[in-house]
């Protein structure tokens, strides 16, 4: 596209298996420079398994509301400055080294970064399981957020792996009124589980999550001795003895 081509009336984008030749000679831009410099009205963006995205993805976008990001897997940065995003959305993009040739070509070792600066943030979902590594979430000000979606966390009894993003987002954001979790009950290729990566959910003492509520739970195959010892574990966090509760 012409370097100075704007998109004045462009409000939503959506790309779907895109493949990206960022950053040559012939082009020299980048997604994060079309969607920053060329689309000032743009509201939501939504990208699902790029290819070939290897730079970082930068954003600069005064308009945007809603920001999809699914199974990016090549992307290592995401940097998004945007006063108005209510909706953030960063679901599978960091797959870890060992799963098929086909993924050679990218350094899935590399936690993934997420920087964030959107004051008026109100939705985040950040999915990702033990096969993806963790990335490292950098969001300003977490005061403002009230749901929680598409969160994964691998319980082991009343026991959970404290390097899962779901955990960590559960205990930063002091306001979240609905959680959306997938309890899941992750066993290594060996049968073996770092028992030092888990941390006692229904320990004396500790903080309720947030001020819950709603929840929506999804439980994955667990073995049977450990199912309901997982599902009242993460409940005991949530209720936190408040009455108006529902669960669906």
């Amino acid at each position: 596209m012409a370097a100075a081509a704007r998109y004045e009336a462009l409000t939503e984008l959506t790309l779907s298996k895109a493949w990206f030749v960022e950053g040559t000679p012939s082009d020299g831009r980048t997604l994060g420079d079309f969607v920053s410099s060329c689309c000032p009205r743009l509201r939501n963006l939504e990208l699902t398994s790029p290819w070939g995205m290897h730079q970082p993805l930068v954003l600069r976008a005064e308009a945007l509301e809603e920001l999809l990001l699914f199974s990016a897997e090549g992307l290592t940065t995401l940097d998004v400055t945007a006063p108005k995003l209510r909706v953030l959305r960063v679901q599978l993009c960091s797959r870890s080294n060992g799963h098929g040739s086909s993924y050679i070509a990218y350094n899935y070792s590399i936690n993934k970064v997420v920087t964030v600066m959107a004051p008026s943030l109100q939705e985040i979902g950040v999915y990702t399981t033990p096969h993806y590594n963790r990335p490292a979430l950098d969001i300003q000000d977490l005061t403002g957020v009230r749901r929680l979606v598409d969160l994964y966390l691998d319980m082991h009894g009343q026991y959970c792996r404290d390097t899962d993003v779901g955990l960590q987002l559960l205990e930063s954001c002091p306001r979240v009124e609905h959680i959306s979790v997938l309890l899941d009950h992750f066993v290594s290729p060996g049968g073996h589980v770092n028992t030092s990566e888990l941390v006692d959910l229904a320990s004396d003492g500790a903080a309720p999550f947030a001020m819950v509520k709603s929840v929506d739970m999804e439980a994955c195959i667990f073995p049977r001795h450990h199912l309901v010892t997982s599902i009242s574990s993460f409940l005991s966090r949530s209720v936190g003895g408040r009455s108006a509760f529902v669960m669906t």
